[in-house]
C-alpha cells in the first residue's frame, strides 16, 4: 500500500515533468551536432516537436519526443515499483551526483563564455524598488513554496519513511539550504548563457 501511495502521489504531481526529462535527453544527444544551429526556437517548435500550427488542433505522434518520453517512463515505472529505500532513494543516490558533476561543469563553462558578466551582473545587482512591489514578494512567496514542496502530499509521503527519532529541525535546514543553494547556481550557470546569447555575435 505504502508503495502505492508513494507512486500515486508523483505521478499525480509531478506528471508534467516527464516530457521535460525527455526534451532534456534529446538534447543532451543534440548538443554533440549542435543540431538547432543558429535558429533553436524554430529548431524546438517546428523540427522537434513539429508544434501545430494551430492551439488545440490534433496531431499525430512525434516519434523523436514519444521515444525519450516512453524511456523516462519506463524508468520512473520501475524505480516507483522498487519503493521509497529501494528505488527512489537508491536512484537518487546515483543521479544526484551524476547531475551536481554535470550541473557544475555548465556553470564552470557559463561564467567563461563573452559576456558573462553582463549576465552575473544583471543576476546579483539587486533591484530595491522591487522589494516594496507587493507582487514580487507574492511571486517569491509562491516560488519557494513550490520548490520546498510544502505542506505538498510528497512531502508528507517522504516524511513517514524517516526514523522516529529524527532530528526534523536539522534535516529541515539541510533540505532548505541545499534546496536554495541549487537554485542560486542555477542562477549563476543560466544568466550568463542568457547575455552571452543575446550579446552581438562578433563578441561571442
Amino acid at each position: 500500500m505504502d508503495r502505492l501511495v508513494a507512486g500515486g502521489h508523483l505521478v499525480r504531481d509531478r506528471l508534467f515533468y516527464a516530457i521535460i526529462i525527455a526534451w532534456a535527453l534529446s538534447y543532451f544527444l543534440f548538443s554533440f551536432g549542435l543540431n538547432w544551429g543558429n535558429n533553436p526556437e524554430s529548431y524546438f517548435f517546428e523540427s522537434y516537436i513539429q508544434a501545430a500550427a494551430n492551439p488545440g488542433s490534433l496531431g499525430g505522434p512525434v516519434i523523436g519526443v514519444l521515444i525519450p518520453l516512453v524511456f523516462v517512463w519506463l524508468a520512473t515505472l520501475y524505480t516507483l515499483g522498487r519503493g521509497v529505500q529501494k528505488g527512489i532513494e537508491k536512484a537518487s543516490r546515483i543521479m544526484m551526483p551524476i547531475f551536481f558533476l554535470l550541473f557544475f561543469l555548465i556553470v564552470v563553462r557559463a561564467v567563461t563564455l563573452p559576456g558573462a558578466a553582463v549576465g552575473l551582473n544583471a543576476l546579483f545587482t539587486p533591484d530595491w524598488d522591487a522589494i516594496t512591489d507587493s507582487e514580487v514578494r507574492i511571486a517569491a512567496y509562491g516560488q519557494i513554496f513550490f520548490s520546498l514542496s510544502i505542506a505538498f502530499a510528497i512531502m508528507i509521503t517522504y516524511g513517514s519513511y524517516l526514523p522516529k527519532k529524527s532530528d526534523l529541525t536539522n534535516t529541515s535546514l539541510i533540505v532548505g539550504f541545499s534546496n536554495s543553494s541549487t537554485e542560486l547556481l542555477a542562477g549563476i550557470g543560466l544568466s550568463p548563457l542568457s547575455a552571452s546569447w543575446h550579446s552581438p555575435r562578433e563578441h561571442r
